[in-house]
């Protein structure tokens, strides 16, 4: 474990840069922003309001998704309790809504919400590239190592696939 930890630390000041212009910083947090939940309740207003066999199956995928991962984010981000680098190492560029960083929950719901929508709308499987920066936007405003969003992802992937399955 120690060893995944410096290398986790290592990928970390690899990512995060303390000295990010104004307009790179601006860039990070708007992507990070994007995960924060409000496009992810306006893609299922969409998909209800579109009404099409497969916009329900997403819509219910989406719902199923997050009514299980959300829970288990939770469980696991305060039975782990990994201290964020923001309060270990480095000054971050935001404050956290919470005090631990394992798994991320932004890189969790990004990859929940990208895989459910790039497997029923293939035409937007773009969006997964929105889920890397996301991720990544989290490790680069100091608040994540990169284990965290790699779990998230793994996560939300998972999730998704179980949602999936389970409004087929």
């Amino acid at each position: 474990m120690q060893t995944i930890s410096q290398l986790d630390r290592k990928a970390f000041f690899k990512l995060f840069n303390h000295q990010a212009s104004k307009r790179r910083l601006y860039t990070i947090k708007t992507v990070s922003k994007l995960g924060d939940g409000f496009l992810y309740l306006a893609v299922g207003l969409v998909c209800y309001l579109v009404d099409t066999q497969v916009s329900k199956l997403a819509l219910s995928a989406l719902v199923l998704g997050f009514a299980l991962e959300r829970p288990c984010y939770y469980l696991l981000k305060n039975t782990l309790k990994r201290e964020r680098p923001s309060q270990t190492i480095v000054e971050g560029f935001v404050v956290p809504n919470d005090r631990f960083s394992l798994p991320s929950g932004h890189s969790s719901a990004a990859w929940l919400f990208a895989s459910i929508i790039s497997w029923y709308f293939p035409e937007f499987s773009y969006v997964l590239l929105l889920a890397v920066a996301i991720s990544l936007s989290r490790v680069m405003l100091g608040v994540h190592y990169p284990c965290d969003v790699l779990v998230g992802a793994l996560l939300g992937i998972s999730f998704a696939t179980l949602a999936i399955i389970g409004a087929s």
